[in-house]
């Protein structure tokens, strides 16, 4: 089975794209913007844009809270993180 990337927006931005299965929230992906990156984005095929679970997205607030880390993380940190965690949930490497 491939590995599954959950890309950032520094992914499109510099145009690294690593082999395997790749996946994106629809936050960080509305953060690409510049139409160089944006054109990177768009000629992705196999990228894969997903909302994160609501229950991925309360577990990473509840443990950046415990951390005290939850005032550091945006929208597509949190999103970013609970994706991650949702794809290794289903068993993704």
């Amino acid at each position: 089975m491939p590995k599954t990337y959950v890309l950032d927006a520094s992914a499109f931005i510099y145009g690294m794209f690593p082999e395997g299965e790749l996946v994106t929230p629809p936050r960080v992906y509305e953060e690409v913007r510049d139409e160089a990156s944006r054109l990177k984005l768009e000629m992705l095929a196999d990228l894969r844009v997903k909302e994160p679970e609501p229950s991925y997205v309360d577990a990473i607030k509840n443990a950046a809270r415990e951390t005290g880390d939850i005032a550091r993380l945006s929208p597509s940190d949190v999103d970013l993180l609970a994706l991650a965690m949702e794809e290794q949930a289903a068993g993704k490497d």
